[in-house]
């Protein structure tokens, strides 16, 4: 049928539906009636939701998908994907934003509002619900650079602005007390400047390995585990360091990482950013606070059918109650923990 055969077709059979509804109250659409909920019914639906925001990345999806499949039924909520711009903006979403009770973010997000905003306030505000995966830090130079102090006012990529790259970058270097002349590029075109010699190093965050990435993100693991020695380039790695200690994880290198830059048996230090479930800390007397308790609970209670077969693998090294360094604890969960606890 050609195409404005279609839309007229289509406009016909809506006017048909509207005046159907006009005529008897309700649109039939093939065997199903469309209900229009009364007031009270209306509200019931906000009652029982909950928002959670997060990034255009694969693995996220799946995170949040597997939450609405395991967790709704049990805790009675409709969870609510909101797709975020990026983990900086997901931090002022769940601040600020309507509807927003949750974030799934990098954790070092939110000491990147805290230093950049001027924003003390905000670890009294979002506390972490539970790590759900880690990231680890690779900073990839030319071997002309021994250590990362020798990155002092040389180009540096960062990733494109608002990226995990770009919040970790700005983090770290600022607490080893190195300023390089930062340049704002994807992954895939940061390498390609760096092979042609027009970047001294680059910043990169290595996923899990069962993370499912795609697009730009999956290009860029790719030629990342594709770089080799012998283009002169290596890893630096992160001393250790207070500040970094106070946000990041330790964590090291291996060759199972990245195979072709590290050889058997060797290893390079760094750190690891964690991606967390963050809550919005609402009063106790608030109703939100009672929503945030219900979902809480379900994950606590769901955790086990998360770690099966069915879901994401990353749930299988979820660990509730594990701490995130630099953000508290929400205290929904704690109790939660220690109801389930005694129950047991």
């Amino acid at each position: 049928m050609h195409k404005s055969s279609i839309l007229q077709r289509s406009r016909a059979l809506s006017t048909l539906a509207l005046v159907g509804l006009l005529i008897t109250g309700s649109a039939v659409f093939a065997d199903a009636d469309i209900v229009i909920p009364t007031i009270q019914e209306a509200q019931q639906v906000n009652d029982d939701t909950i928002g959670v925001v997060f990034t255009h990345e694969e693995l996220f999806h799946q995170l949040v998908h597997n939450m609405e499949d395991a967790l709704e039924h049990s805790s009675g909520l409709r969870i609510v994907p909101i797709m975020g711009k990026n983990h900086v903006q997901s931090i002022y979403d769940l601040l600020y934003l309507k509807g927003i009770d949750l974030a799934l973010v990098r954790a070092d997000a939110i000491e990147y509002v805290r230093t950049e905003g001027n924003y003390d306030r905000i670890q009294r505000l979002i506390k972490s619900v539970a790590k759900v995966s880690e990231e680890k830090i690779v900073i990839i130079a030319r071997k002309d650079y021994k250590t990362v102090y020798d990155l002092e006012d040389q180009v540096v990529a960062q990733g494109v602005r608002g990226s995990g790259e770009h919040v970790t970058s700005t983090i770290a270097f600022r607490a080893l007390g190195v300023e390089p002349k930062f340049l704002d590029a994807d992954n895939k075109t940061a390498i390609e400047k760096m092979k042609a010699g027009e970047l001294a190093a680059m910043v990169y965050l290595l996923r899990e390995p069962d993370a499912v990435q795609t697009g730009k993100d999956q290009q860029a693991a790719d030629a990342v585990k594709n770089l080799i020695p012998g283009e002169e380039l290596h890893l630096l790695e992160l001393p250790e360091n207070d500040a970094l200690t106070r946000v990041y994880n330790p964590s090291t290198l291996s060759s199972d990482d990245l195979p072709n830059l590290i050889g058997d048996g060797d290893s390079v230090a760094t750190y690891s950013v964690d991606a967390i479930i963050a809550a919005y800390g609402w009063g106790a007397d608030h109703p939100r606070h009672q929503r945030s308790a219900r979902f809480v609970n379900a994950l606590v209670d769901g955790i086990g059918e998360l770690k099966s077969d069915a879901y994401q693998p990353t749930w299988k090294r979820v660990e509730l109650g594990r701490p995130t360094p630099n953000i508290d604890q929400s205290t929904i969960l704690l109790q939660a923990i220690k109801e389930r606890l005694t129950r047991n």
